[in-house]
């Protein structure tokens, strides 16, 4: 099971890696937005999962992979914050997410039980995903389909890794794996149509 868990970690690592490598070069441009969200709702839940004693490698490498590529996107990245058209309106999706953010940790604090950290906090996670979703839903070139690969990889990797189905323990592997799931898809399947 450690075993497991650290190769999802080192495939994580090396996934985000072809990242950082992909957008210095300038291949690929991370939203600043989405990646600041993604590395403050990380450490939120690499927070929890220590304090529950569930800590994994791909969470581990992910929180520091994932701060590394919001710092450089202040260099590279495309600036300002993703908004996601729905309902007629512009909805700040990551501002959302990072101002719902402190819910989670008072639910914390008040219930001295960092599982519901833990659950808000995926449960943002995903929810930050779906800037990404149309972007790439438009024009799925924009990202790296090797990167993503290797992420859903490490995802599929952890699972047999899962040690107690509990929150604290399943969350964060399942929440990631689902949310990779329509990236892997349309960064191999999705063509959209010419306009």
């Amino acid at each position: 099971m450690q075993a497991l868990s650290f190769l999802s970690g080192a495939i994580l690592f090396g996934a985000n890696l072809i990242y950082i490598i992909s957008t210095i070069r300038g291949k690929t441009q991370p939203t600043r937005g989405s990646w600041i969200t993604w590395a403050i709702l990380d450490i939120a839940v690499v927070t929890g999962m220590y304090v529950q004693d569930a800590l994994n490698g791909q969470v581990i490498a992910g929180t520091v992979t994932s701060c590394i590529v919001a710092i450089m996107s202040f260099r590279w990245g495309k600036p300002g914050w993703s908004t996601l058209r729905m309902v007629g309106k512009d909805i700040p999706i990551e501002k959302i997410c990072l101002w719902t953010l402190p819910f989670g940790l008072m639910l914390w604090w008040f219930t001295r039980n960092a599982d519901w950290n833990i659950v808000v906090s995926n449960a943002l996670i995903a929810f930050a995903c779906l800037p990404t979703y149309a972007s790439m839903w438009e024009d799925p070139t924009r990202e790296n389909r090797s990167a993503w690969t290797l992420a859903f990889i490490s995802s599929l990797v952890l699972l047999p890794a899962i040690h107690a189905w509990t929150i604290a323990d399943a969350t964060q592997p399942l929440v990631w794996l689902v949310t990779l799931i329509p990236i892997v898809y349309m960064v191999w399947l999705h063509h959209p149509k010419p306009k």
